[in-house]
């Protein structure tokens, strides 16, 4: 986890606390991450597992966040001036 300080990109990071592959030893705290990183922990999902909703109607909401963040990414690129360097 040490190298997390360093991103400077925009990253996000959503993690389960019962992942089964990925425990809390490597849950990062706060000072351990870059001005630039989220990271959202949630209580489940598994491992790769963030199902919602029902059997008939399965909502994938890791999908939510991850467009999100791409909006996000499109309308910084779009902003006149914008001083970031971003290479996608």
């Amino acid at each position: 986890m040490p190298l997390l300080k360093n991103v400077r990109k925009p990253l996000l990071i959503v993690h389960a606390k019962d992942d089964p592959f990925i425990t809390d030893e490597v849950i990062p705290q706060p000072e351990q991450l870059s001005a630039t990183t989220t990271y959202q922990l949630t209580p489940h999902g598994g491992h790769v597992g963030f199902v919602g909703g029902t059997l008939r109607h399965p909502q994938m909401w890791l999908e939510q966040p991850c467009a999100a963040v791409a909006l996000t990414m499109a309308f910084i690129m779009i902003i006149p001036g914008n001083s970031l360097p971003l290479k996608l």
